[in-house]
């Protein structure tokens, strides 16, 4: 399982006991520059998050994997597939989008990815903007949990932008 941009892999903790009750093997993955792996200042491309991807499941054992990914998980799961054809017999893609560009990001979003006004904005903003904007990939009346926000908050600025920049413009 690989998650969207700005989350984790607490993003899977509901779904992952329905798989597990169901006889499969979970494995959940942080991507880089995410939750608690490793935030270096390059190496965000989507293939390489794919050949990192590829090297813990070579390290786990698994091939064969049926690869969901959300998002941003849905891109590297392509890319994976793509790079590492023999690690997966399927993928599930969802809600990443169909081509560059596609969906628009509110002002106020992009200001986050400008050098020195988003490191300002990411050192400043409140749990509250923060909830706010993830509000947008949730369906309504649904609460974003507090680890989600807490995991945008743990990603340094560098992993911020430049996940957002190798990922062709994604709408998270």
């Amino acid at each position: 399982l690989l998650h969207c941009y700005t989350c984790a892999i607490d993003y899977w903790q509901r779904l992952e006991p329905l798989l597990v009750r169901d006889g499969q093997r979970v494995v959940s993955i942080d991507l880089l520059g995410h939750g608690e792996s490793e935030k270096p200042s390059d190496g965000y491309e989507l293939e390489n998050q794919a050949d990192l991807v590829a090297g813990a499941l070579g390290r786990l054992g698994v091939s064969g994997a049926l690869v969901a990914g959300q998002s941003l998980g849905g891109q590297v799961a392509t890319a994976l597939v793509e790079r590492h054809p023999d690690l997966a017999r399927g993928v599930v893609v969802m809600d990443s989008p169909p081509a560059e560009g596609f969906g628009e990001v509110p002002l106020t979003a992009r200001l986050a990815y400008v050098p020195l006004l988003g490191q300002a904005i990411e050192r400043t903003v409140p749990d509250f903007v923060v909830r706010d904007s993830l509000e947008r990939a949730f369906h309504e009346g649904f609460d974003v949990p507090d680890a989600f926000v807490d995991d945008v908050k743990a990603m340094t600025y560098t992993a911020f932008k430049s996940v957002h920049d190798q990922a062709d413009d994604f709408v998270a």
